[in-house]
């Protein structure tokens, strides 16, 4: 019966995403000229911009295994719009706050979603994050914290990466209903596009220095950077 739940929510979401937010995936090679006609991937109504987005379905995920998808967070749908184009479940850290909402805590538990702390020093989480991965689950993190939270980026997804030996791929979503009310953002219509970097492979090591851990935590920083354009 769960399984058949988490089927029908999962194609649910997927219908919403592609409705509501008109969700397509970009390739690492975002634009191609106008003047190519062959491409069958070039859309034919967009006659404003000198560059034209590929789309393509795929994304550079393992298709077993640990993973940990590393996103920017500027909408209370990201994992909504992230979920609907991988063909893995995602389990999202997300702040514990909302998951112990009284009305939506029951639904965020059968999708898998880690409430974690925001301060960093949630032990309970990192660990329940570090046994989802360890069973192969992919996991998903919002590294600089709350909606549209700037500054540095926090080190967790490195560390977990590190200790369970996943790889970690960056995604750059664009185009998101923006605002900082997480449910606001459900009944705001757009149009969205996610770009997918190739995985990064920290290795697994547990005794990682710090030094290598705020390099490996910029290389993440910058493949995200790198997406933005």
């Amino acid at each position: 019966m769960r399984g058949l739940i988490i089927a029908a929510l999962t194609a649910l979401n997927r219908l919403y995403c592609r409705t509501v937010f008109r969700v397509s995936v970009l390739t690492r090679d975002p634009c191609i000229p106008r003047t190519d006609r062959r491409d069958p991937c070039i859309p034919r109504t967009d006659r404003r911009d000198p560059c034209i987005p590929r789309t393509d379905r795929r994304i550079p995920l393992p298709a077993s295994g640990p993973a940990i998808i590393v996103a920017n967070h500027t909408s209370g749908v990201d994992p909504l719009l992230l979920a609907s184009v991988s063909k893995r479940p995602i389990r999202f850290l997300m702040a514990a706050e909302y998951y112990e909402l009284p009305i939506l805590r029951r639904l965020f538990r059968l999708a898998g979603a880690i409430p974690v702390r925001r301060d960093g020093r949630d032990v309970l989480g990192a660990r329940v994050a570090m046994e989802a991965l360890r069973a192969g689950d992919c996991i998903g993190i919002f590294p600089r914290g709350g909606i549209g939270t700037e500054g540095p980026m926090k080190h967790g997804a490195v560390v977990l990466a590190a200790h369970a030996g996943a790889p970690i791929v960056p995604a750059f979503i664009a185009g998101g209903p923006p605002g900082f009310q997480v449910f606001g953002a459900f009944f705001r219509p757009a149009r969205v596009r996610i770009a997918f970097g190739e995985p990064i492979r920290i290795g697994a090591d547990r005794r990682l220095s710090r030094e290598a851990i705020e390099r490996a935590t910029a290389a993440v920083e910058q493949a995200l950077r790198a997406l933005a354009g």
